[in-house]
């Protein structure tokens, strides 16, 4: 498993005081689907639905220094398509594709020494 800082996404902004760098980092997610589907001999075609969550974690670095940090857990759903196959009683291979959505949601960092000055980091 990979670090959180290896899934990271920086984005550059500006607050009017110079350069800024905001980044994201996503800790794995979950979800808890319940599918149906339809047997036809050794092949079972299914949907599935659920829900979904996500820990992600925001900082503020300014000249390379941590100047705010924000964390939160999303949730949202989840909904795939998929087929599985059993080549033996005791052996099957599935392939499945799932969507995600966590909605849009914009999180304000609040630097730590002084609440006066603000970013503004959509992910």
């Amino acid at each position: 498993m990979r670090s959180p800082q290896a899934r990271a996404r920086r984005q550059n902004i500006s607050n009017g005081h110079g350069q800024a760098s905001a980044v994201r980092a996503r800790d794995p997610l979950a979800s808890v689907t319940g599918r149906i589907g339809y047997a036809w001999d050794r092949f079972l075609g299914y949907v599935k639905l659920g829900g979904a969550f996500q820990r992600s974690t925001y900082s503020l670095l300014v000249a390379g220094l941590t100047g705010a940090t924000a964390s939160e857990t999303r949730f949202g759903w989840t909904a795939g398509i998929g087929g599985e196959y059993a080549f033996l009683d005791w052996l099957t291979v599935f392939v499945e594709y799932d969507y995600y959505d966590f909605g849009t949601k914009t999180s304000a960092l609040i630097r730590t020494r002084s609440s006066a000055q603000r970013a503004i980091y959509s992910p």
